[in-house]
């Protein structure tokens, strides 16, 4: 028996009309180690792949209905994660191995088939399997660290601004109700002067943190610069803004951050909120605009504080919005 560790066991789609070879296969491939699922057809390989890929597919040619240069074709055009295709064939001419490669397929293995060369084309295959897995989840952790700010691990600025995009487009097209809200640390400067620059990182993760966990699954919170950040909440309409903001207000106030020196700070934030069917901005900038703008507000009233966007109607939306955030409004801290 020829084990391999559970790790690199896989789950393989053996497709031929013959029960016989069927199970000389999954025999050979069972010795591994590896989870065989049968199908005795081109049709019935592609629905099962519909309903869970597997690693790799053993795929037999000479089949009725759907011989395997169609299913190969088939299965290549299923959108998804890449599996590779092995074609077992009886056909070793050329011009046969030339047109599955064409059709798609990853590796062709001549009839009858060596139980030594069967697994010595597997683990290629599912080593080039697993190494393309590999890739695409790096791919995706350098996409997602492109869009997170590094400090707080939210949103950064470029991350906010493609959900931002996202969701006013979306909510444009549905007549959802998008609400933005813009928070700023107050007196965030005292902080640096009194405890340094390590402290206020640590109070600014802290303030992301509280964010972060007070929201739901489908909001998104991102920091686009200094010590302002911004929570979208899709499908929240004002008067559940206004409570989303003061709840994290007060999450934000309780937080605790305690210095090398033993010192515990606190912070308290400012926030301005304002919805979309509200101030009926034209663009994602612009209804961003708005809640800094209401922001502003918050900060010159008292700090500590949430203020929401006035309405606008619709005939005074034709009119200049207050200053998007493309560069930061000069705001007391």
């Amino acid at each position: 028996m020829h084990e391999v560790p559970a790790d690199t066991a896989a789950e393989i789609l053996v497709v031929d009309d013959d029960p016989d070879v069927r199970t000389f296969v999954r025999a050979v491939l069972e010795s591994d180690g590896h989870r065989v699922v049968e199908a005795g057809s081109g049709q019935d390989a592609i629905q099962r792949l519909r309903i869970r890929r597997p690693a790799l597919v053993l795929l037999d040619v000479m089949m009725p209905a759907m011989d395997g240069f169609a299913a190969v074709h088939a299965i290549k055009r299923e959108p998804g994660p890449f599996v590779p295709v092995i074609l077992l064939t009886a056909l070793d001419d050329p011009a046969s191995r030339a047109k599955g490669i064409n059709a798609g397929a990853d590796e062709i293995l001549a009839k009858p088939v060596h139980p030594f060369e069967l697994r010595l084309r597997c683990r290629a295959m599912l080593r080039i399997h697993q190494l393309t897995e590999e890739l695409h989840a790096a791919n995706r952790r350098l996409r997602a660290l492109a869009r997170t700010d590094e400090l707080t691990e939210v949103r950064n600025r470029r991350g906010l601004r493609s959900a931002l995009t996202r969701e006013f487009r979306r909510a444009e097209r549905y007549g959802g109700a998008l609400t933005v809200l813009a928070f700023d640390v107050d007196r965030f400067k005292n902080v640096n002067d009194d405890h340094g620059h390590a402290v206020g990182d640590k109070v600014l993760h802290a303030v992301a943190s509280a964010l972060k966990h007070g929201i739901r699954e489908v909001d998104v919170v991102g920091r686009i610069g200094g010590e302002e950040f911004v929570v979208l909440a899709p499908e929240t309409p004002a008067r559940d803004g206004v409570a989303v903001a003061e709840r994290l207000r007060r999450a934000v106030a309780e937080k605790l951050v305690t210095t090398p020196h033993g010192h515990e700070v606190r912070v308290t934030v400012s926030c301005g909120v304002a919805t979309l069917s509200d101030v009926h901005a034209r663009s994602p900038e612009e209804l961003l605009g708005f809640a800094d703008a209401a922001l502003y507000s918050a900060k010159a009233n008292g700090r500590n504080r949430t203020e929401m966007a006035a309405p606008v109607a619709e005939a005074e939306a034709h009119c200049p919005p207050p200053a998007p955030i493309t560069m930061k409004i000069p705001v007391p801290s």
